[in-house]
């Protein structure tokens, strides 16, 4: 199953500025579990959505923005390039394919 997630098939919603690409309900059910999941080592869990960071990786692979100039409606860029770090080194980029 995991070697079937795809991304790259997003929707655009008209109401938000920009036509920034948006996951479906569907696309995040398949992907929640790979990105959710709590670090094996513990820790404080974390208090951001983890589907605002894959929508905010959509938007910079579709735009090619630079990291400091992502929207400012997304969470913090220190965030989700950390996720975008975390996710390429233990492969979970590979799996969902952004």
């Amino acid at each position: 199953m995991r070697s079937n997630l795809v991304c790259h098939d997003v929707r655009f919603d008209p109401i938000q500025p920009g036509m920034r690409p948006n996951l479906t309900d569907e696309q995040w059910a398949a992907i929640a579990p790979l990105v959710t999941a709590p670090s094996p080592n513990g820790g404080r869990p974390t208090d951001i959505d983890r589907r605002a960071i894959v929508n905010a990786l959509l938007s910079k692979n579709r735009t090619g923005c630079q990291w400091r100039m992502l929207p400012k409606d997304v969470p913090p860029m220190s965030s989700v390039r950390y996720y975008f770090d975390k996710w390429n080194r233990d492969g979970t980029l590979d799996i969902i394919k952004i």
